[in-house]
């Protein structure tokens, strides 16, 4: 009898088995996000939608998005609506958000990881130097390797090397760009003030190589090249003792010349060595602000000619020239600042000289400003170049040498005049206006301008 009850209840547990096995089984309901981690860098926000599915086919359901409770409330904000959330950064961090979608009386679950990238304000500038490819050296400040360079939105980063990060600057002029660069690293963001420049001068070999960058920037002219390029100094270049300057690249009145821009940025080339009439600083400076916010210090001038000479248009803004000393063995100028037509201005040029050689009872002009006549051309334009705030002041009295303050020479025919305005005492000013002097720049002292960097040595 057992046997026959046991042999019925396994029967039984067959059937009942195989009534089980060939019962239909419930559609598997899945919840979908369109993304499960989500990357934010600052100022920027995300959506993130959520679609509830049974058999492939979507299903009606209440969706909800919450903060997980381990997660800080300020790292991201959160805006819900329908079956969607759009998460905003706040600052850097990651949080979890859980996505609740509630369907025929069951709730399904999943996480959102989002990660708030760290963003880094950068004190610096960048310089993008176009004359070396459109690479800029990347800050010290950034940590990380780069992934991606941002520009309005947009992604103009092209390779990385030894030398820099390479951009794509086709559609860029020079000067500084209007809106920040981003540059991203695996962990960061950081955010930099940009200049498209055509090369950072740093140090003595690059002050000097300079006239090479400026010539390829040129029309490659072999009798009188254009240079070309914006220039700017990234600090103090200390020029050894053992260089001397010498200009590579001769222009004429009318042709050649640097026609860019030397911006200082209020820093200075000290101990700049020229020889002889030929060694003009860096050619004629042609069109433009061929000179803007730099020093000169410590310099020495030997064998006449003129330390740095403009024609055409160029404008000169806040430049200090202090010569340690000028050996006069032949007429010398300190500035020769020729127009041909168009009157451009000096404006808060001052020049300091503190020894004065002279070996043959040559002159010195400090300033020699003026026209020259228009050449093989039906114009006779004798206006003169404007000076404004100019100053001049030595170190000692120099005697036995013809020392004008301020000269102008401008042309009328074929006969040369000469306007002299002597110096008078240790101090000429073409004005008295000192207030006016660039206070960016400039320190007004008694009366007298110094340059900022240079008055609290």
């Amino acid at each position: 009898m057992r046997k026959v009850l046991s042999l019925m209840m396994i029967v039984l547990g067959l059937c009942v088995g195989v009534l089980s096995a060939c019962a239909p089984s419930e559609p598997a309901v899945t919840l979908t996000l369109s993304q499960e981690q989500v990357v934010l860098s600052a100022g920027e926000s995300k959506m993130v939608f959520a679609t509830l599915t049974k058999e492939g086919q979507e299903i009606p359901c209440v969706v909800d998005f919450t903060l997980s409770e381990e997660s800080e409330t300020d790292v991201v904000t959160m805006t819900v609506e329908q079956e969607s959330a759009t998460v905003s950064y706040e600052k850097a961090g990651s949080v979890k958000i859980v996505c609740t979608a509630t369907a025929e009386n069951k709730t399904y679950q999943k996480e959102i990881t989002v990660v708030c990238r760290g963003s880094v304000a950068l004190e610096k500038s960048v310089f993008i130097e176009y004359a070396l490819g459109n690479a800029f050296v990347l800050p010290n400040e950034v940590e990380g390797e780069v992934t991606d360079v941002l520009y309005d939105g947009a992604s103009i980063f092209t390779s990385v090397d030894e030398a820099g990060i390479a951009l794509n600057m086709e559609s860029f002029a020079q000067g500084k760009l209007e809106k920040k660069l981003i540059i991203k690293t695996e962990t960061a963001d950081y955010q930099a003030d940009a200049e498209y420049v055509a090369m950072v001068i740093n140090d003595a070999d690059e002050l000097f190589v300079m006239q090479d960058v400026a010539y390829e920037l040129g029309d490659h002219n072999e009798n009188a090249p254009t240079l070309e390029g914006y220039f700017v100094l990234g600090n103090d270049v200390l020029v050894p003792n053992n260089y001397v300057y010498e200009m590579k690249y001769k222009s004429k009145d009318w042709d050649g010349g640097f026609r860019g821009t030397l911006d200082g940025r209020g820093y200075r080339i000290d101990g700049l060595t020229m020889h002889d009439s030929t060694s003009l600083f860096y050619a004629y400076l042609g069109d433009g602000v061929g000179l803007k916010d730099i020093l000169f210090t410590n310099c020495v001038k030997r064998g006449g000619g003129t330390f740095m000479c403009a024609y055409r248009d160029s404008a000169w803004e806040n430049v200090y020239i202090h010569m340690k000393q000028v050996v006069c063995s032949q007429d010398t100028a300190i500035i020769q600042h020729e127009n041909h037509g168009t009157s451009k201005s000096m404006r808060n040029v001052m020049v300091v000289v503190d020894e004065l050689v002279d070996g043959t009872n040559a002159g010195l002009a400090v300033f020699s400003m003026g026209t020259i006549k228009w050449q093989n051309r039906n114009v006779n334009d004798t206006s003169r170049c404007r000076a404004i705030n100019c100053a001049f002041v030595c170190g000692r009295d120099f005697l036995g040498v013809d020392i004008h303050g301020l000269y102008t020479m401008p042309t009328k025919g074929d006969d040369k005049y000469y306007e002299e305005l002597p110096f008078t005492g240790s101090k000429y000013a073409l004005n008295e206006k000192q207030e006016d002097w660039d206070s960016d720049f400039w320190i007004v002292d008694e009366g007298t301008p110094y340059p900022i960097s240079d008055y609290y040595w």
